[in-house]
């Protein structure tokens, strides 16, 4: 289930308008009208129920996405507001607002950097989840397009953001065995080591690292960090191992 992947579905409501510069979402009975102005780089959005305006408020940022979801399948939305900062390969953050007393109040700020996002019900229960990716080894061992993002998942409860990424392990062993096979044709190639003092970066041996850090993130949220550890001892035996576990532990904190 590659959802993680996935940048731009539209759950719920229908789309009335779009144009390069312009969103027009009906979720429900709100109107959500996002404008982009190019001239000074911020959306103006207003929010409207009816002919009553809820919201009116410009960001810095393009407005890119609106959703809402019910995470607890008790009828009460949380609208989802993704904004773009432009840039390469970055960067994304998704607000979450709620619709209170007729006025639209943004509760949270989750960032994502280059990751989209989706709504699903992994569990089928009615209860639904936003399915992301991590993109924290994002150029950290080598490129950007080499770099694998661990899924995450997270829901929204008392309007913020909360990882659960460590109650749905289907998604996350899917990966794992995606990238067992990417990490085996390395291994059959028999990867060449940086010499010491060299990190590899953009190297086959940068790519094993990133292949390596993911699924050992993997095996963190499945509370099966050690196993992560394990296969980097039998299969990365560059002069920098031990400094790369390090990292992994230390800056990343799996452990």
């Amino acid at each position: 289930m590659k959802y993680f992947l996935i940048i731009l579905f539209f759950f719920s409501g229908s789309l009335v308008f779009a144009q390069s510069d312009t969103m027009d979402v009906k979720l429900g009975k709100y109107r959500f009208r996002a404008i982009y102005i190019d001239t000074n780089y911020s959306t103006t959005l207003k929010v409207t129920e009816g002919n009553d305006v809820i919201f009116k408020g410009e960001f810095e940022e393009r407005i890119t996405d609106i959703k809402e979801a019910d995470f607890n399948n008790d009828g009460v939305k949380t609208y989802l507001i993704a904004a773009y900062t432009g840039g390469a390969h970055c960067c994304t953050y998704l607000m979450a607002a709620k619709i209170k007393y007729d006025k639209l109040v943004i509760t949270d700020t989750l960032y994502l950097a280059d990751s989209g996002f989706d709504i699903v019900d992994l569990d089928n229960n009615k209860k639904y989840e936003i399915a992301a990716a991590n993109m924290m080894f994002a150029y950290a061992f080598t490129n950007f397009a080499e770099t694998r993002a661990p899924a995450v998942t997270f829901t929204v409860k008392d309007g913020k953001f909360l990882d659960i990424t460590k109650n749905f392990p289907a998604p996350l062993r899917e990966q794992i065995d995606e990238w067992m096979k990417d990490l085996q044709v390395f291994r059959d190639s028999t990867f060449q080591c940086p010499p010491e003092g060299e990190d590899g970066f953009n190297t086959d041996a940068g790519s094993v690292k990133t292949l390596l850090a993911a699924i050992t993130a993997n095996y963190y949220y499945l509370g099966e960090v050690y196993k992560g550890y394990e296969l980097i001892d039998k299969v990365y035996q560059c002069p920098d191992k031990e400094s790369f576990v390090k990292i992994l532990k230390e800056d990343y904190k799996l452990k």
